[in-house]
């Protein structure tokens, strides 16, 4: 398995990080599931067919804000997360956030 280089500023290896990375590898080693979970994310909330909208640039900010709570709901669904206690997943014996950042350019 590939090691994944440490963030910037950041000098030590970071055993829970490495953990989680382990154990999501190990489920999808090739990332498509994780794809997945996204696409159907995206499909839910343009569904060019019902809503006349089919780009990112198309959607209420309030849609946007919306994905990042239907992207934590697919990854559970998807990968059977245990709740965490006081974050969103329990991933190994981690509890872990899922933020996702708008990227530049997506509107």
């Amino acid at each position: 398995m590939d090691v994944l280089p440490l963030m910037p500023g950041h000098d030590t290896i970071d055993p829970e990080l490495d953990s989680v990375e382990v154990a999501l590898r190990a489920q999808d080693p090739d990332g498509s599931r994780f794809s997945k979970a996204l696409r159907r994310t995206i499909d839910m909330l343009l569904d060019g067919q019902n809503t006349g909208r089919f780009r990112w640039e198309q959607l209420y900010k309030t849609e946007k804000t919306h994905a990042g709570t239907l992207i934590e709901i697919n990854l559970h669904r998807e990968f059977h997360f245990g709740n965490g206690d006081k974050m969103d997943y329990k991933i190994e014996a981690w509890t872990s956030i899922a933020n996702f950042l708008k990227i530049s350019g997506a509107g």
